[in-house]
């Protein structure tokens, strides 16, 4: 195999990765083969192996960066294309169609469950502030005709509005470790093939 063959067959392997990650892959590649001269490309065609495997390194490891780059750098864009270059490092990891099969469809169950509790949280705490905003009301209604009433409806309004409010406190707070544990759970999916 000549180096433009393998330059190619990586290409092709690349070809699903976005255009500026592809092309500064295949820029280092390219300065790798010019470094080892016409006389060693041979040998280094061997020593880096099979294009596809290198490809699919290329893919594992600009999943990881993107993994662990912080969360204010990233645009929706950019979380998008990270969401893709994770899903061709699960496809392009030596694992069988049905594990992948497996890990799809319990990350997809794990995304629905989080939401589920997402939205339970945020709704329980807004009809509990809906419901204190409301007692409120009531209370100041009776403090005239029936003052104990009165008082005691205000303060189980007040304990309702804060329950409400810390309720959805968590929810918003709950989105946030979420979201480290899902990272944190793929970043160990892809990097569990690499400790020797």
């Amino acid at each position: 195999m000549s180096r433009n063959e393998y330059m190619k067959e990586l290409e092709l392997a690349l070809r699903r990765l976005p255009k500026a990650e592809r092309e500064e892959a295949l820029s280092y590649y390219n300065e790798y083969f010019d470094d080892a001269g016409p006389e060693r490309e041979a040998e280094v065609i061997e020593e880096l192996g099979d294009a596809k495997e290198s490809a699919a390194q290329i893919v594992k490891e600009l999943a990881l960066k993107r993994l662990e780059e912080p969360k204010p750098e990233r645009a929706a864009r950019k979380g998008l294309s990270t969401l893709w270059i994770v899903l061709l490092a699960l496809c392009a990891a030596p694992i069988g169609l049905p594990l992948l099969l497996l890990v799809v469809v319990f990350g997809l169950a794990m995304v629905l469950m989080v939401f589920s509790i997402f939205v339970a949280l945020f709704l329980s705490g807004v009809v509990f502030v809906a419901v204190g905003i409301v007692s409120i009301v009531a209370g100041f209604y009776f403090i005239p005709s029936q003052l104990a009433s009165g008082i005691f409806i205000l303060g189980t309004a007040l304990g309702e509005s804060g329950v409400g409010l810390l309720l959805i406190c968590a929810g918003c707070a709950s989105c946030k470790y979420i979201y480290q544990g899902m990272a944190g759970f793929t970043k160990r999916l892809l990097t569990r093939g690499d400790k020797k």
